[in-house]
């Protein structure tokens, strides 16, 4: 049992090992412990591909996620189902909220939904950038999606950027 804490706690004394740290750098440890772990390749890959949206393009030009529009001549968003309701803005202050736990799907403005757009990544299976909505990132990825590298990929509007998945970024 690892202890790490700012101060002593009662728990402290029951630990095989107590690490004390300053306040405020806990998130410091972890992302170092994080960086440790993809360095020595100690991750598991198939838990980052389905649990987080880190295989996602990233512009090196401007440090933006990659949208799928700039990549894809006449992109149209994917259309969301997992749990996802899309409707206007107008229609969602007009209406009374459902009752606590009946939900069953969150609602999502139209107008946020066009301005998150559908993002990009790299599938290894292809060597081809690929576009994926919110409701594909984690477990439906559709495709076998890089982690790491760097990846050149040409916009519509001409110019080809340099892009990499934001899980190698962290390295």
């Amino acid at each position: 049992v690892v202890v790490i804490s700012a101060d002593y706690m009662p728990t402290a004394n029951k630990a095989d090992e107590f690490l004390i740290i300053r306040p405020g750098t806990d998130t410091a440890l972890l992302l170092g412990v994080a960086r440790e772990l993809i360095t020595k390749n100690l991750y598991d890959r198939k838990a980052v591909v389905e649990r987080t949206d880190l295989p996602l393009l990233v512009r090196l030009d401007n440090g933006e996620r990659l949208s799928a529009a700039d990549v894809f001549p006449d992109y149209e968003l994917a259309k969301l189902d997992n749990y996802v309701v899309v409707k206007p803005d107008a229609e969602i202050r007009g209406a009374p909220p459902p009752p606590p736990f009946t939900a069953g799907a969150q609602v999502l403005p139209t107008e946020l939904r066009e301005a998150w757009g559908d993002a990009v990544f790299w599938d290894r299976a292809t060597d081809a950038p690929k576009a994926v909505s919110r409701d594909e990132v984690g477990a439906r990825f559709e495709g076998d999606p890089a982690l790491l590298g760097t990846f050149p990929v040409k916009l519509v509007d001409g110019p080809t950027v340099t892009a990499r998945p934001a899980f190698d970024l962290l390295k």
